[in-house]
């Protein structure tokens, strides 16, 4: 697929990617199937490290305000690493929002953050 692959892919088609794969990898996990969850989350991780790599994770900004609470999600999970306080925001937000496993999800991001725990060691250059 190439995906994360940037130097070969559009910026934009990048970002598209990532909005379909967040959704999609949050409706597997809804559903149960973590078979087919997993290989979306390998896509986002793929992309995030695209980003990463040329360094354009901040362009993952304007998807703190996506209308689809999945989005803003894994956005906000990865923009952390940019810049923590809209990052933050968004994701404490979601915590009070009720979209299912998100809010959940939102929380753990959010405590194991600001506890130091969360580093995204496995994704930096």
């Amino acid at each position: 697929m190439g995906l994360g692959k940037l130097n070969r892919r559009k910026l934009s088609d990048e970002l598209g990617e990532f909005i379909r794969v967040s959704i999609e990898h949050h409706k597997t996990n809804l559903e149960g199937d973590y078979v087919k969850g997993n290989k979306f989350m390998k896509i986002k991780l793929q992309i995030v490290q695209g980003l990463i790599d040329t360094n354009k994770l901040s362009t993952l900004k304007p998807l703190l305000s996506h209308k689809a609470p999945p989005v803003r999600y894994s956005a906000a999970t990865y923009f952390l690493m940019v810049d923590e306080k809209p990052a933050l925001t968004i994701l404490e937000k979601l915590v009070k929002e009720n979209h299912k496993s998100i809010s959940f999800s939102a929380k753990i991001v959010v405590d194991q953050w600001l506890s130091g725990k969360l580093t995204f060691n496995h994704l930096r250059k």
